[in-house]
């Protein structure tokens, strides 16, 4: 089984075109997000084991969301 990555990240090209894809090319299973409430809504389908978290987003701090899944997931968070 590979492990489930997610990116939060909101550098769209940074995040499409070097990290989901290395992490691809690593052997996980990737997925990029631009926005924590679009990373939320997946995480209602799909158990991520990971997430790769940019600190400085738009909009939501990527520690106000590393706060929110510390609460209420078992997300490793990176």
């Amino acid at each position: 089984m590979r492990l489930k990555v997610a990116v939060l990240e909101d550098d769209g090209e940074f995040r499409e075109e070097i990290v989901v894809p290395q992490l691809v090319k690593l052997g996980f299973d990737a997925e990029g997000f631009e926005t924590s409430a679009s990373l939320y809504r997946r995480m209602l389908a799909v158990p991520f084991h990971l997430l790769v978290l940019d600190l400085w987003l738009d909009g939501e701090s990527g520690l106000d969301v590393a706060r929110y899944l510390r609460e209420n997931s078992t997300i490793g968070i990176v």
